[in-house]
């Protein structure tokens, strides 16, 4: 699958996107129950996870290199996607309470500029949700979803990542046991091989699940570079 916006969107409109937004919607909810009162940003294609609409403001972050598409949350709330530079966020330090990053890490190179820019617009004690594709799993193997193409990473590599740029893992899961089906099949067994592959099989899952968090130790001050001195400013998204 030639990866963009609109692939991303087209594939979240079939049956097959559906039952994987609903399955990975439940674990994500299963984490933050809540965002009340809180700031959310999605990085990557994050459209089908950002149903909190109680949280306090959301904004959809597109990669460049996948192209963007409006999102406000509902047909008449006023677009809230912007078109950015991974490696540059156009949103000021440490104004984001939550973080969740789909279809994102497995396109973004390199990922060391990436997770600084996350850190730097975390507030302390903020947390992130990274979904990224388990490269052990069936789901990387298709070229007909999005979890096929892209890097996809061991939970090992991620972890990785994530720790050398200061994150504290909080808690790790794999999710999307699920088979890579086309079938109606796939939709009515979703929840029979998310229970028992589960606990059984954890090396097929479709994805990892991580979840990390922005904790600020004595003496650690906030990083200094010129992305500090930007003004927050996000660049709607134009509708193709």
């Amino acid at each position: 699958m030639d990866i963009s916006a609109q692939t991303l969107h087209s594939f979240y409109e079939t049956k097959t996107g559906l039952a994987v937004a609903s399955v990975l919607n439940k674990r994500v909810r299963a984490i933050w129950p809540s965002l009340d009162g809180l700031s959310l940003a999605g990085c990557g294609y994050p459209a089908p996870y950002m149903g909190y609409e109680e949280a306090q403001a959301r904004y959809v972050l597109m990669n460049a290199g996948l192209g963007a598409l409006p999102w406000g949350g509902g047909e008449t709330a006023k677009n809230v996607a912007a078109l950015i530079d991974p490696a540059m966020i156009p949103i000021g330090p440490e104004r984001l309470d939550r973080v969740i990053m789909v279809h994102h890490f497995e396109h973004i190179r390199p990922l060391k500029e990436n997770l600084q820019e996350i850190w730097h617009i975390l507030r302390p004690n903020g947390r992130a949700i990274i979904i990224v594709p388990n490269r052990h799993g069936l789901w990387a193997r298709t070229d007909w979803t999005p979890f096929g193409s892209g890097t996809p990473f061991s939970l090992r590599q991620i972890l990785h990542y994530l720790q050398s740029s200061g994150f504290v893992v909080e808690q790790t899961q794999e999710a999307l046991f699920t088979p890579p089906w086309k079938k109606e099949f796939l939709y009515k067994t979703a929840g029979f091989f998310e229970k028992t592959l589960r606990y059984c099989a954890p090396i097929v899952a479709g994805v990892h699940m991580i979840e990390v968090s922005k904790q600020i130790s004595g003496g650690q001050g906030v990083r200094m570079t010129t992305s500090n001195l930007r003004t927050a400013r996000l660049f709607p998204a134009q509708a193709s």
